[in-house]
């Protein structure tokens, strides 16, 4: 909290050994070891016997696993650990900021899969003790320099704050400058409404956001279906509401010009 990291309360203890330096020449290993680790927050806490963080190089790709009991994950492609992360940055800006991305990086592609046993440890960070899941398991691949973006992450039994959900699938992907980002969700049970799946489709578009929601619940006719844009403008974010709206199976007339402004 003191280095600005985290705005909550949040400890962590534990031992590291370190075989490892930046950046890595080619056909250099590099390792690190996490033992005996605690996370504890003011609410919560989450201990790990150990996490191992590998990484390798050759002339021209890179290749990191992570493994410990509640997470696996590789990492691979062209890209340097150092610039990595301005690499990740550009992309997102890409689809995100309504200016042109100005980041300067070698990184070129970058795979990731993986699969993560449960989401405990990111519950203690964000403190959200309400948060966990049984299973995620996460594919995407990546390429810099023209932006593109594909893969998806499959949650099994997620709950958040007494809302649940049997299995729910984030997808995303773009297509020229526009990035997909698309969620579904299947029996759900949400405030203790219960309901057949949910839809939620995003397009992204240098600071355009356009999303459709439909929730079914087995019945031919949606209990909730919207539409919607928001903008960003400056220092400001402008909603607005498109079409007409369909709440609790009824329909219900939209004023064309709606909008509501945040700040």
């Amino acid at each position: 909290k003191k280095l600005g990291l985290f705005n909550k309360y949040l400890t962590v203890s534990g031992k590291i050994a370190s075989d490892f330096s930046l950046p890595l020449s080619s056909n250099e290993k590099g390792s690190i070891k996490f033992s005996d680790v605690l996370m504890y927050n003011q609410i919560d806490s989450f201990y790990f016997d150990s996490l191992n963080f590998n990484a390798a190089k050759t002339s021209d790709s890179t290749f990191v696993s992570i493994d410990s009991d509640f997470l696996e994950l590789d990492l691979t492609g062209k890209f340097g650990i150092r610039d990595l992360s301005l690499a990740i940055e550009s992309l997102v800006n890409n689809y995100y900021s309504i200016y042109n991305p100005t980041a300067d990086f070698k990184s070129k592609s970058l795979s990731v899969n993986g699969n993560l046993a449960t989401l405990a440890p990111i519950s203690v960070i964000a403190n959200q003790k309400n948060l966990s899941a049984k299973n995620v398991s996460i594919a995407f691949d990546s390429y810099f320099k023209n932006s593109n973006l594909e893969g998806e992450i499959i949650f099994d039994s997620l709950t958040y704050n007494n809302n649940f959900t049997a299995k729910a699938r984030l997808q995303f992907f773009n297509e020229d400058k526009d990035l997909f980002i698309n969620w579904r969700s299947e029996d759900n049970n949400i405030s203790n409404l219960s309901i057949q799946y949910v839809t939620l489709e995003n397009v992204l578009n240098r600071g355009l956001l356009t999303s459709s929601l439909i929730a079914m619940d087995g019945d031919e006719y949606p209990m909730i279906k919207l539409s919607s844009e928001l903008k960003t403008q400056k220092d400001q974010f402008v909603f607005s509401l498109l079409d007409s709206v369909v709440f609790n199976k009824k329909d219900w007339i939209v004023n064309k010009s709606n909008n509501s402004i945040f700040t």
